[in-house]
């Protein structure tokens, strides 16, 4: 990389922009989270993993006894109605916005998909995390129905 690059990416930094990555292993979903969480802009993801990219449409954990699906989504990339879900990414905010609504087809998708096959879906959101007794009582009263 040239000197008059490095300079530019440096200044645009200082200024206040996030560093800039591209995730290597999009269908893991953690790292590109975790770039995020840590400041960074995710401005490409790719992955060669078939099983991996695939990984986005499975459930989360499956109960066959119960007939029960459980997803875990995470607030921001779902687009959840809580604080954490409504946060708009000031940087490339059409890309975000195009990514999170595409998830949130995905999970209806796949969620109707589901309870024709006869499955019980629940959707725990990252939010509720934060509150253990209450997600106990959910998950309790989901399971006896």
């Amino acid at each position: 990389m040239d000197s008059t690059l490095r300079k530019h990416k440096i200044e645009r930094i200082r200024q206040g922009a996030s560093p800039r990555v591209l995730d290597l292993f999009a269908g893991c979903g953690g790292l590109s989270l975790g770039f995020h969480s840590a400041g960074f802009e995710v401005v490409g993801a790719l992955d060669i993993d078939e099983m991996a990219m695939k990984s986005h449409s499975s459930p989360d954990i499956v109960l066959p006894r119960y007939s029960a699906v459980i997803n875990v989504h995470g607030c921001f990339w779902h687009m959840h109605d809580c604080k954490y879900g409504a946060v708009k990414p000031k940087q490339n905010a059409e890309f975000w916005e195009k990514k999170r609504n595409a998830s949130v087809t995905r999970d209806k998708k796949n969620e109707l998909a589901l309870m024709a096959l006869g499955w019980r879906v629940l959707v725990i959101w990252e939010c509720e995390l934060r509150d253990m007794p209450r997600l106990e009582m959910r998950l309790t009263a989901f399971l006896n129905q």
